[in-house]
């Protein structure tokens, strides 16, 4: 049968801690059983608990790559009903990133209607998380007060989208300028630094009703304290069987409740909360969120811009192509506008893009009546990056890869190299600052663990997070041990 002899691949992994071991591989597909779908997937959509399995971070549990996709239905069992062999759909399962999965009926759900597929790989999830904590948990009421933690995220948007429907006070906290005025665009009044203990200081010692969010350490403590008595704190970190590493609930406020969300498709009723969410999608409530998309060829890209903690929204990779009749979309209005500053900064994105295709308008108001866009929003995106071939090193000159000579092969090159991958960047200077150039405690796990592969140098990242500039952080390398002589291979990516 001609489904028995699809070409199948699996992501995997080869090394836990080296993003740059990720890599599409074959693997079998058989027929689905009689409760099971078979899907042909298009899009991935990345959530972050990828990106901590990949890097080791989640410790003494199953690594799973992959939960949440796009796709067409091929084949469905006998015993499934609802959905059919063409329908576009929705699956929230473990272990589907595959260019074909097989998972069971009750993890799937077919595609909204009013979505594009792009749009509709940024939705279930977050509003799923978001719905089932605000909703189904805290009972979520108009004029309550709630505090919203890295609210720039997949699941923060869907949480702030909840809470402005239902007219609730919303505090945001997030990582950066640059997405602390994006949630002051959507007219969240305060938005503050994610640090702790910063937040509390900017809000005033507020207390809140709900507090949805992943934070560790004194900013928990500090959550627990500014919850209202009988208020809801809905926990989204990664915990796992780390159970200890929660602070002690003995300082929660009178009646107050903690909650561990962690949505599953074993959780009772999986099926019913996504149907929920789609309903209201489809009456456009919950509206699909922003997004960057990557090409299958930078699955690498992907995961780690997300671990970088830069993207507003959901992180997208595209498998293959979706037919033209599916994406093509026309805006009949326009409904976002940006400052000067902001748009020049996009449109420079934008000319970056493989295959750029840009409408630009010198005045203020155009005729945008069924105004079509192909090949903008949707095209993706990719990032200045080093050549394989061609390699524009700090001192202006282009080399080969093959040209490089035992001369290169010392720690500081290497290290120098790893610098550049991280950070996607052609130059790395001696004073370069590894926060700066966007640095932050994943990124400084992936090049602790590069430095132990090439180097052989057993590191600890908060090495790396204590001497940030590049100068300094080679140092600190030098002082613990005499660089390893190293052979060509190992100074290229």
């Amino acid at each position: 049968m001609r489904n028995n002899t699809l070409e199948n691949e699996t992501l995997v992994i080869n090394e836990i801690g080296d993003l740059d071991s990720l890599i599409f591989q074959p693997a079998a597909l058989r027929t689905p059983n009689a409760d099971e779908v078979q899907i042909e997937v298009f899009l991935l959509s990345l959530n972050f608990k990828d990106v901590l399995h990949v890097l080791g971070v989640i410790k003494n549990c199953e690594i799973i790559l992959g939960w949440e996709i796009v796709g067409r239905v091929v084949k469905m069992g006998s015993g499934v009903s609802h959905v059919n062999t063409g329908d576009w759909v929705i699956a929230y399962s473990p272990h589907v990133f595959s260019s074909h999965v097989i998972v069971p009926k009750e993890h799937v759900i077919k595609k909204p209607d009013n979505l594009s597929q792009i749009d509709a790989a940024t939705v279930i999830v977050a509003y799923a998380t978001a719905h089932y904590a605000l909703i189904n948990l805290a009972n979520i009421q108009n004029g309550q007060r709630i505090l919203i933690h890295s609210a720039a995220g997949g699941v923060g948007l869907a949480a702030v989208q909840i809470a402005q429907y239902i007219g609730v006070e919303i505090y945001a906290t997030a990582g950066n300028n640059y997405k602390r005025d994006f949630l002051k665009n959507l007219g969240i009044e305060y938005v503050a630094e994610s640090r702790a203990p910063f937040f509390y200081e900017e809000f005033n010692d507020n207390s809140f009703d709900v507090i949805l969010g992943a934070v560790s350490g004194e900013g928990l403590l500090k959550s627990f304290s500014s919850l209202k008595p009988y208020g809801h704190y809905l926990e989204l970190g990664n915990y796992g069987k780390n159970i200890d590493a929660i602070p002690s609930l003995k300082i929660l406020p009178q009646g107050a409740s903690f909650s561990m969300i962690s949505l599953h498709p074993e959780m009772p009723d999986f099926l019913e909360l996504m149907k929920d969410v789609c309903h209201l999608i489809n009456h456009n409530v919950y509206q699909p969120l922003p997004y960057k998309i990557f090409d299958k060829a930078d699955i690498t890209k992907a995961f780690r811009y997300m671990s970088s903690g830069q993207h507003i929204g959901k992180v997208i990779v595209q498998l293959k192509s979706i037919p033209n009749d599916q994406e093509k979309k026309v805006y009949d209005s326009f409904d976002y506008a940006v400052s000067n500053i902001d748009g020049t900064s996009l449109l420079e994105e934008v000319l970056l893009m493989s295959s750029p295709h840009v409408l630009i308008s010198k005045l203020r108001d155009i005729d945008n009546s069924n105004f079509t866009i192909d090949n903008f929003m949707m095209t993706s995106y990719t990032t200045r990056n080093l050549s394989e071939s061609n390699t524009q090193y700090a001192d202006g000159n282009k080399k080969s890869q093959d040209s490089l000579d035992g001369s290169v092969s010392d720690m500081r090159a290497a290290v120098k190299q790893i610098w550049q991958v991280i950070f996607e960047t052609n130059s790395i200077e001696n004073e370069d600052d590894f926060f700066k150039l966007g640095g932050d405690s994943l990124s400084a796990i992936e090049i602790s663990y590069k430095i132990k592969k090439k180097l052989k140098l057993e590191i600890s990242p908060h090495v790396l997070l204590e001497h940030p500039s590049f100068k300094g952080f080679c140092a600190q390398l030098e002082s613990i041990s005499k660089p390893t002589k190293l052979k060509k291979a190992d100074v290229e990516e």
